[in-house]
């Protein structure tokens, strides 16, 4: 596809011997005529020890088509590709009516219950822990909507108009609860939250 668009693109894949991983890696690395203008490759080709070694500034766009296992494997993937200099674009691309954002919920519920202990303050307050939480994820994943109201709807619906503002709406909530811990009890009731959700 990407070859029939006129970008010349190369790929990367476990199953390979190492030298042969090696050798388009370092074609990547150091071409200047734009012999490869793309290079595809995997998770688990990017997390194996001895896997592509990007030299700095050889890279400076990532896309993600595929939502990893756990945010550790979201950064160490991550990591792999912003050793260069530089500025770095990172796009996590999705495909709508798919399973992505199932997956990507699913990701984040781990990193959650993974960091449950966080925020002692709030022990008690067992929704509003969990706001700061998901607003946590969210943040470290540059993305200004918290997956906290799709924990609750069917997966075909995570991706419906009132979840993306759900979405909007508890990642600011998360965000003034993370600064202001002390707020929890204030919105421990129902009425309140529908006020603020009204404002």
């Amino acid at each position: 596809m990407m070859l029939a668009s006129g970008i010349n693109s190369r790929e990367v894949a476990t199953s390979w011997p190492n030298p042969e991983c090696h050798r388009i890696v370092n074609v990547f690395n150091t071409d200047t005529i734009d012999t490869i203008d793309v290079l595809i490759t995997t998770f688990a080709a990017l997390r194996i020890r001895g896997g592509p070694n990007f030299h700095p500034g050889a890279c400076h766009r990532g896309i993600m088509l595929e939502t990893p296992d756990t945010l550790e494997q979201h950064f160490e993937t991550r990591k792999v590709l912003l050793r260069g200099n530089g500025p770095f674009a990172w796009k996590v691309q999705y495909v709508p009516g798919s399973l992505d954002s199932w997956r990507d919920l699913v990701m984040a519920k781990r990193a959650v219950e993974q960091d449950q202990n966080s925020y002692p303050e709030l022990n008690g307050f067992v929704h509003q822990q969990r706001m700061v939480l998901f607003y946590d994820v969210a943040y470290l994943m540059g993305k200004d909507e918290s997956q906290y109201p799709r924990d609750r709807v069917h997966w075909s619906k995570l991706e419906v108009e009132e979840i993306k503002r759900e979405g909007l709406f508890y990642f600011a909530l998360g965000k003034f609860l993370h600064e202001n811990r002390a707020a929890a009890s204030k919105l421990s009731d129902r009425h309140t939250m529908s006020r603020i959700a009204k404002s």
